[in-house]
């Protein structure tokens, strides 16, 4: 073998040798199987919190046990979210458009990651980033309920990537919005990401109503976009949220969107509070 072909293994072998590994051994192994594991997990999760029967609560506990729970449901997440880069990709060149990327020795942005399932963001030089999760796969992420985390309000950006949907109540739902907002300095910018059907196929929520509700909320919208099954905001920290601004939004929701085609789950109708979170 000539000097030349060997160093060109070698390198080949070196490259096979970084390549990212998974952080959970694998058993979600399609993109299939993993929308369906997240899909049984937030039918199940939303109908535990909406249900008054401890009976019937308690079946359907030990149904979201015998799935796997959070663990088989965070494993769904990260085999989603590791196959399709452009959430972490649509990020960056937000951030690039807007002017927002610090040139060369400036400081880095200091970032909030919401519902960490893979480290994509925290890899990124030239940014900062808090990473947290209820169940943390990794040890570049922190375990953390965001519902215990204090308000700071000096984060530039936050990302919360298909989280908010997740929560199981209109009014938790709510009040993470605006503790979303609670975490960003002015002109901060919240990188918000949920299933494009809880906007188009939702008794209580559609896409008008959302954004009015972002703008209650104390933000702005300078892009978004929708994929088939993924609608992406960009929401700039531009006001804060006022008592008369909120209270169109407070109480059960009313019915938007009356039909047969919606989901089974209005997963991201919201009630929000009506005072801020300090």
């Amino acid at each position: 073998m000539s000097g030349t072909q060997s160093g060109s293994a070698i390198k080949k072998h070196r490259r096979k040798r970084q390549k990212h590994q998974p952080i959970l051994t694998p058993t979600v192994r399609s993109l299939k199987h993993a929308r369906k594991v997240t899909g049984q997990f937030h039918r199940l999760t939303h109908s535990i919190a909406s249900c008054a029967d401890d009976g019937a609560r308690a079946q359907l506990e030990e149904k979201l046990e015998n799935m796997g729970g959070r663990a088989a449901y965070q494993e769904a997440s990260i085999k989603a979210t590791g196959d399709v880069r452009h959430t972490s990709r649509w990020m960056f060149s937000i951030l690039t458009k807007l002017g927002r990327r610090p040139a060369k020795g400036q400081p880095k942005l200091r970032t909030l990651e919401v519902g960490a399932v893979n480290t994509q963001i925290l890899v990124i030089p030239w940014l900062d980033v808090t990473a947290i999760d209820l169940r943390s796969t990794d040890p570049m992420i922190q375990t953390q309920d965001f519902f215990d985390r204090p308000p700071c309000r000096d984060f530039d950006a936050v990302m919360c990537s298909m989280v908010i949907n997740c929560v199981p109540t209109p009014e938790k739902r709510g009040e993470m919005l605006l503790r979303l907002r609670a975490q960003l300095r002015p002109t901060g910018l919240l990188f918000l990401i949920l299933p494009l059907r809880c906007l188009t196929h939702s008794k209580r929520c559609s896409v008008d109503h959302f954004e009015a509700m972002m703008s209650a909320a104390g933000f702005t919208i300078r892009e978004k976009k929708n994929s088939p099954k993924v609608a992406f905001f960009c929401l700039e920290a531009t006001h804060n949220p006022s008592k008369g601004d909120l209270e169109p939004f407070v109480g059960e929701p009313q019915v938007i969107n009356p039909g047969r085609r919606h989901t089974a789950v209005s997963y991201t109708h919201l009630t929000l509070p009506t005072k801020r979170i300090v």
